[in-house]
């Protein structure tokens, strides 16, 4: 099994694909530099029309990029200097981990509403205010969430997954 890492070129990971690689793993950035997804425009070519996954590698120096790298539409994504230089590498490996789980669920839980649910208006003011109130809210209050005992253990109606839950109560 082949899986070229490669530069962020749509025509060689297409040349890749058709000579029968398994996977394509273009650089979201140059390799060590930890500094997110500078290859932005050419990885959403390259995901858009590739028919193998696709594994973003280099350059992913948060756990944020790693989540807008699946954002984006890949299948994976492969962080390495990010933790080999962190003060704490179990703790940065594991925030990695708790970002991608988060990505995972909340992209699982909107394929599930979406059937019920109309989407909001994109990049709209009420985006994170119409995610409170139509899902974490309702799997806070009806313990439907992966963790329903935490709320009811802590007797909060707070999903901590959103800006208004995040604010102080009084």
């Amino acid at each position: 099994m082949v899986l070229p890492y490669c530069g962020a070129d749509p025509v060689l990971c297409k040349r890749l694909e058709d000579v029968g690689c398994a996977a394509v793993m273009p650089l979201g950035a140059p390799i060590g530099s930890n500094q997110g997804l500078e290859t932005r425009a050419m990885l959403e070519i390259i995901i858009q029309q590739a028919t193998v996954p696709v594994v973003v590698d280099a350059g992913i120096g948060v756990p944020s990029h790693a989540v807008q790298a699946l954002e984006m539409g890949a299948d994976a994504v492969l962080v390495n200097t990010a933790i080999a230089v962190a003060n704490d590498p179990v703790m940065m490996a594991n925030a990695f981990r708790l970002a991608v789980e988060a990505a995972y669920w909340l992209a699982r839980l909107y394929r599930v509403i979406a059937v019920s649910m109309p989407a909001p208006p994109a990049r709209s003011p009420d985006s994170w205010r119409y995610l409170h109130e139509n899902v974490h809210r309702p799997l806070a209050t009806t313990g439907m969430g992966r963790y329903p005992a935490t709320h009811q253990q802590q007797n909060r109606r707070r999903c901590g997954a959103c800006a208004e839950c995040f604010t102080p109560q009084p």
